[in-house]
């Protein structure tokens, strides 16, 4: 497996950054409801995970605080070619969340 990771800035402080987070995890839960297995777990501002969808694992940490989001994922080796978009992805819709 190879290693995704990134972080984005924010202008939020940790709190705000964590609350709006917290709310885009539970709305993609629902919306993604049956079709991925996500273990996960919070410890203050860190949130470690694990999914599962179609056959692909991955896990990583988020960690929040007051200026930065920093995620770092593994990548299934299936993934690996497409990690550049993944991550331009990933970056511009934590962007939009957090502004």
């Amino acid at each position: 497996m190879k290693e995704l990771s990134f972080q984005v800035e924010h202008k939020l402080g940790a709190a705000q950054a964590k609350k709006r987070l917290c709310e885009k995890i539970e709305e993609l839960k629902d919306e993604f409801e049956g079709k991925f297995e996500l273990e996960s777990d919070w410890n203050g501002y860190e949130f470690s995970f694990r999914v599962k969808a179609q056959g692909l694992k991955t896990e990583g940490i988020l960690k929040i605080d007051d200026r930065t989001v920093f995620i770092r994922s593994t990548l299934p080796l299936i993934a690996v070619a497409f990690k550049k978009r993944i991550e331009d992805t990933l970056r511009e819709q934590l962007k939009t969340l957090l502004e």
